[in-house]
């Protein structure tokens, strides 16, 4: 109903869909008191009264991001007590506005609007990991801490003063340990002004992409011999059982469960966590043409028509085929009793519901996740001294495809991205080059130049 009044709540008023047209939400114990909301999703506070012999008239109050139901209707009383006065509203508005400091600003967004289903978890994660070290100071690196100390504390300075130069000097500083980290910082925080601001001023987090760190992307992998050296040394059977060797996982302090899913990755060219190591039983298709069904991907919600089917190789088929013969041995790392949350996944975490660290709590993710330790480990047996992030494991897989067949829609199939996305691994091949280099020193006869006397 246009015109009900709704006991409005923190979680009440964070549910709120958008629609295609903004539209008001009026507050059941504060007349007057109504939350906006955007077509963007963007939600406002404000206090809707009628002067005498005047239209109605709205004071803004806040982002619903920096004030909750309670403090809202605070605002609004003191807005009712200004009007009774005969005082100036917009006076008591600029005086809130001046308030406000950034890192209190900054928990309010995190609290109200960095949340899912809007923002995914790795996301939110990756965006709360890098503001609270580099402006909430929540750090005990001594060499973050060492940076810190040069910078000027911007945590308590009222969300009004922060200016470009308070952020490009933030910028300058975080360079000087991670360049990447600073852009993103910058960009992290450009979100949110944007999002507290509602265009209500200019955002200090504008700045010129070329006074930005200049990022390269990364597209080093493994070279064919080198792949097949990780395969072999990552996935290794007994070929009497048909099990996986368990002396070489043991001798060499390797997880045989966190080795089966770096190959499976390197059959496949799945993305690590939410392709990869997370993947269930009841994802994967038998049959002549054995596929892994994703529910989504990391680009799916981009794509009109996202592909979520992935055909299986042989080499993915023998790795999956030989867990499930691991499973019933009650020796091996993927065994588990009946009825362990656990057995749906292919890639089970021995560390799930256990406590891994002095201040650490328990596990609560029950497959693996983490496999860069592993990664490394496999690299120094095999040789590879330069490097190599694990994220090379899909980059390497496309390569492989692409040298294979030449083709970079068979790229984008095999990965699940557009042949534009798929064509930048074009950028690692040099086989036309050095054929023809090749061609031109390789003459059996050469021409003499004629001596001139």
């Amino acid at each position: 109903m246009k015109n009900e009044r709704i006991n409005l709540t923190p979680g009440y008023c964070r549910d709120l869909k958008t629609k295609d047209k903004k539209y008001f939400v009026k507050d059941l114990n504060c007349p007057g008191l109504w939350l906006q909301i955007l077509p963007t999703g963007f939600k406002t506070w404000y206090y809707s009264y009628r002067p005498k012999n005047r239209s109605t008239a709205r004071i803004k109050l806040g982002r619903f991001e920096m004030l909750n139901p309670t403090q809202a209707r605070i605002r609004a009383k003191e807005i009712q007590g200004d009007i009774v006065k005969g005082n100036d509203p917009l006076e008591r508005r600029k005086k809130w506005e001046s308030q406000i400091s950034f890192g209190d600003g900054l928990k309010g967004w995190f609290k109200n609007t960095l949340t899912t289903p809007r923002f995914r978890k790795k996301t939110i994660k990756d965006i709360k990991g890098a503001l609270n070290v580099w402006v909430l100071h929540n750090s005990h690196d001594p060499e973050v801490r060492k940076k810190l100390n040069v910078l000027e504390d911007l945590r308590h300075k009222k969300l009004s003063a922060i200016t470009k130069k308070h952020i490009k000097n933030l910028h300058k500083v975080i360079t000087e340990k991670s360049p990447y980290m600073a852009n993103r910082v910058v960009a992290y925080l450009k979100m949110f002004f944007n999002n507290v601001s509602n265009g209500d001023r200019i955002n200090p987090c504008r700045i010129p992409i070329e006074e930005l760190n200049q990022e390269t992307e990364y597209l080093d992998y493994l070279s064919n011999i080198e792949l097949d050296a990780m395969l072999d040394r990552a996935f290794v059977k007994d070929e009497r059982s048909g099990r996986l060797l368990k002396s070489h996982y043991v001798q060499r302090s390797l997880s045989p469960v966190t080795c089966c899913a770096i190959a499976f990755q390197l059959a496949t060219g799945r993305r690590t966590r939410d392709e990869g190591s997370n993947i269930q039983w009841s994802w994967i298709r038998y049959g002549e043409e054995p596929q892994l069904v994703l529910p989504k991907t990391k680009s799916s919600k981009k794509q009109k028509n996202p592909k979520l089917n992935f055909g299986l190789g042989d080499k993915a088929m023998e790795i999956l085929n030989t867990i499930k013969q691991e499973k019933l041995h009650e020796d091996s790392a993927f065994y588990f009793p009946p009825g362990d949350e656990r057995n749906k996944y292919v890639f089970p975490s021995k560390d799930y519901g256990r406590i891994t660290g002095p201040n650490a709590k328990p596990s609560k993710t029950p497959h693996v996740n983490d496999l860069r330790v592993t990664w490394k480990k496999l690299l120094a047996m095999v040789g590879i001294t330069r490097h190599l992030k694990h994220y090379a494991t899909r980059h390497s897989t496309a390569t492989a495809v692409l040298r294979k067949s030449g083709s970079i829609r068979h790229v984008g199939k095999v990965l699940g991205t557009s042949d534009k996305t798929a064509s930048k691994y074009s950028k690692t091949q040099h086989r036309e080059e050095i054929e023809v280099l090749d061609d031109v020193f390789s003459k059996e006869v050469k021409e003499k130049i004629r001596e001139v006397k």
